[in-house]
């Protein structure tokens, strides 16, 4: 929900930094895609912000997925502390608990994907048999020491 918020903020909410647009898209990566393994973008001087997105991605090296999200959620809780309230401002209160189920239903499907092992990390064949962490570790690409 707050990805939702962030995606499309509602009237009235509070602008953010550069920086802390950096932050959540770190975060966000983080949580939903795990350790940045993927190649640094050439940087030209058109398209240098995917450079930066990437180190910023980059820097948070293992931190764990439920850690990201963590921090992703109290960012923005920090700069909109009131983003449920307008998120859901002139909603009614079916509308709002379709929400929270959807949200629900989501989260159970993804501890459901992890619990199973079927989540996939980035640049790995999608599959639907168990993943074995130890060879997806070692068919993961190393990342290079700037």
């Amino acid at each position: 929900l707050v990805c939702a918020f962030c995606d499309h903020p509602p009237e009235g909410a509070n602008g953010i930094t550069e920086d802390t647009r950096l932050l959540l898209y770190a975060l966000h990566e983080q949580a939903t895609r795990g350790p940045c393994v993927v190649p640094r973008p050439t940087a030209y001087f058109y398209d240098g912000d995917d450079a930066i997105d990437w180190e910023a991605w980059r820097s948070l090296g293992d931190m764990s997925s439920l850690e990201a999200m963590r921090l992703h959620c109290a960012a923005v809780e920090r700069d909109n502390p009131n983003w449920w309230a307008l998120l859901t401002s002139g909603l009614d209160d079916r509308s709002v608990r379709a929400i929270v189920e959807t949200a629900r239903s989501c989260t159970r499907e993804y501890h459901d994907a992890v619990r199973a092992g079927t989540l996939v990390p980035p640049r790995l064949p999608a599959t639907r048999e168990r993943i074995d962490p130890a060879a997806a570790a070692a068919a993961a690409p190393t990342r290079a020491v700037a």
